[in-house]
């Protein structure tokens, strides 16, 4: 038997530590190669360190919650091996979401966020980098931070303690404040400011104080992770040096039609490409049914992929194929079907999408709208779970653009699909969308979430208002 020390691996340049979270073995167990021991977390990401060799786990050399720095050992793994088992150079975990050019583009970052108040720990008390920056993240106060129960070593505040106290806190009932029984006027200031605090609504002799506009919309989203189906979580997009948008977080129901909309040049394909995993984000994740994306295999991730349906801008339809072999492609790839029976799939497709008898036809010998619907029935060939749309009605008339949302809506309904669209085509977003976000040109940034039409009517922010009405920004005042 020989002993194999199982080491913390480098994590990029800017990382030296990180914070020991979950221990996904129990002393006496058998180790598979490349199968995962324990999770760690730092300032940056969450990962898992897997073992380079078979074996059982024989020592735990750290405590959960502890600090490990690079390099240093974590465990001993017993093989089976008689002669010691030399540790390969640590491998090191590569983070997509912290590369070089990503720390560089911290200062680009820094000037289109907004100012964050720094969270810095105080004497009598230790906290993770992992615990740091979520308080950081979500405005917990270092006085909230200090009051929190920690559960870790030590009465250490954990990943999961701050998190705890992050969903009570947005799930506490409004805050109730007794006032005086007689009546008192209205405190006008006397200088002009901007209100940062809560709207307070008064019923009888109690106030209660509502939630902030954006204290809504995170507590709309932890209550929409629940039942989502797609989740878009702290997602920053870049070219080169270049901040496109930055911390993206939403969720994406099962059942909706999602739309992405914003100015020209805001980032919406851009946005749609990291969805369909074609770019890989600064930071970030993008989760399906719960599952990371971008931490997952080739084979998990191309499962993820046969359950999509895409179509783009121009259709993308082979020319030099008839739609009958346009639709048939994906069918022989990724499905055992016979000839006779791949055959009566796309006669059905074409059926669907209103092109009954258009098999030996080729795209140029169609029209713009038929060239969309046929690229739907290549779309929906593998009946997929989710549809994504790029500009689907780009180029065509409105009558023909009106047909094709009406046929969007039917498919969506027959199969069940979670539907997620690009445009900025106003009466295709209030004629099927039920939910959207809007990706705001200057900020950088969501500065809206939810369904288009309320965002239209209600929205606080002038510039939603403003381009979903069509309207001249002086035609748009502040809502009260």
């Amino acid at each position: 038997m020989a002993k194999f020390e199982l080491k913390l691996p480098k994590m990029g340049e800017s990382v030296a530590e990180a914070t020991l979270t979950a221990w996904l073995k129990d002393v006496g167990e058998k180790i598979e190669a490349d199968e995962a021991v324990l999770e760690i977390a730092t300032d940056k990401v969450d990962s898992e360190v897997p073992s380079e060799v078979e074996g059982i786990l024989i020592q735990k050399l750290f405590e959960v919650d502890a600090i490990v720095e690079v390099g240093q050992t974590i465990a001993i793994i017993e093989t089976e091996t008689d002669a010691p088992v030399s540790a390969a150079p640590t491998p090191e975990i590569v983070v997509d979401t912290e590369p070089e050019a990503a720390v560089q583009l911290e200062s680009s970052i820094a000037k289109v966020q907004e100012t964050i108040s720094t969270i810095s720990s105080n004497d009598a008390r230790f906290y993770s980098p992992l615990v740091k920056n979520i308080a950081k993240k979500e405005g917990v106060s270092q006085s909230e931070l200090d009051a929190i129960k920690g559960s870790g070593k030590e009465g250490r505040v954990t990943k999961n303690d701050i998190l705890s106290y992050l969903t009570n806190k947005s799930q506490a009932a409004p805050v109730e404040v007794k006032s005086p029984s007689v009546s008192i006027a209205p405190i006008v200031s006397s200088t002009p400011s901007v209100s940062t605090a809560s709207p307070v609504v008064s019923r009888g002799e109690d106030e209660i104080i509502e939630m902030s506009r954006m204290g809504k919309l995170v507590s709309k989203h932890m209550t929409d992770s629940k039942k989502g189906q797609i989740e878009v979580v702290d997602l920053t997009m870049a070219y080169g040096q270049t901040v496109i948008q930055h911390d993206l977080s939403f969720t994406i129901n099962r059942g909706d039609i999602f739309v992405i909309m914003g100015g020209s040049g805001c980032g919406k394909s851009t946005l749609l490409k990291h969805m369909l995993g074609l770019i890989t984000p600064v930071r970030g994740d993008i989760l399906y049914g719960g599952a990371s994306f971008f931490q997952s295999d080739e084979h998990e991730q191309g499962a993820m992929r046969q359950r999509w349906g895409i179509t783009y801008q121009s259709g993308g339809l082979f020319s030099a194929m008839t739609l009958a072999e346009n639709i048939t492609l994906p069918l022989e790839l990724y499905t055992s079907y016979t000839a006779a029976e791949i055959s009566d799939i796309v006669a059905y497709k074409l059926a669907l999408v209103g092109l009954a008898g258009y098999q030996s036809y080729y795209p140029s010998e169609i029209s713009g709208g038929m060239q969309k619907r046929a690229a739907l029935a290549r779309a929906i060939a593998l009946d997929p779970e989710i549809l994504f749309f790029d500009e689907p009605s780009a180029g065509l008339d409105p009558i023909s653009s009106r047909l094709l949302d009406e046929l969007i809506l039917q498919i969506k309904e027959s199969m069940g699909a979670t539907v997620v669209i690009v445009t900025h085509e106003l009466p295709s977003i209030f004629a099927i969308a039920n939910n959207s976000v809007y990706l705001d040109n200057v900020s950088k940034t969501m500065i809206a979430y939810g369904n288009p039409a309320q965002l239209r009517d209600f929205d606080e922010e002038p510039v939603v208002r403003q381009f979903l009405t069509r309207s001249a920004a002086a035609d748009i005042k502040d809502t009260p």
